[in-house]
């Protein structure tokens, strides 16, 4: 299982919002080539963190891979994909980007030296010293994701409905007609 940084703005989409509709979304939306290339070496049951960009720069909570890259419908280009996930569980206490650049046992995170790029790899150590920043304890997330391999991602989604009111284009798009 690989691990990732999944970066958001959180008035375009934020925890609440991926909380909402039983945690279930569409993460779309990313036109970045090298972000792309990331998100098509996704796995179903990956984690992620979920991390609020531009003002907020904190790490709030881990969701979990359901489906792997398939093409976003809002790209023109037909060139973009997109990913599904589901809410794992909220930190208990929010890691800031400043605190994660003070800890010198990952002072080569990725996220470090690509600031603007929105999906990031996660190393095990690092994703172990930000879950223990966060107040998570990840044995608890190996139950997690036993759990989840028991059923498909495509049974999983299809159990939940449809995802097309959790995408963020939708979000905005349903904010912006208001």
């Amino acid at each position: 299982m690989s691990h990732w940084l999944l970066k958001t703005e959180p008035a375009e989409w934020s925890w609440e919002n991926q909380a909402s509709n039983s945690g279930v979304s569409k993460w779309d939306g990313v036109r970045n080539a090298q972000a792309q290339k990331l998100m098509r070496t996704m796995n179903v049951d990956d984690l992620c963190l979920f991390y609020h960009t531009g003002k907020a720069k904190e790490v709030v909570g881990i969701v979990r891979v359901l489906k792997t890259l398939y093409p976003d419908p809002s790209d023109a280009s037909e060139k973009c994909g997109m990913v599904d996930v589901k809410e794992v569980c909220a930190f208990k206490v929010p890691v800031t980007l400043a605190q994660l650049k003070q800890e010198e046992s990952i002072k080569d995170f990725m996220l470090f030296r690509q600031p603007r790029l929105s999906v990031v790899p996660v190393s095990q150590d690092v994703w172990e010293k930000i879950c223990e920043l966060g107040g998570v304890d990840i044995s608890d997330l190996s139950e997690v994701s036993t759990k989840a391999t028991r059923k498909s991602a495509a049974e999983e989604v299809a159990a939940k409905g449809s995802l097309d009111k959790s995408s963020k284009k939708h979000k905005r798009r349903k904010r912006n007609a208001s």
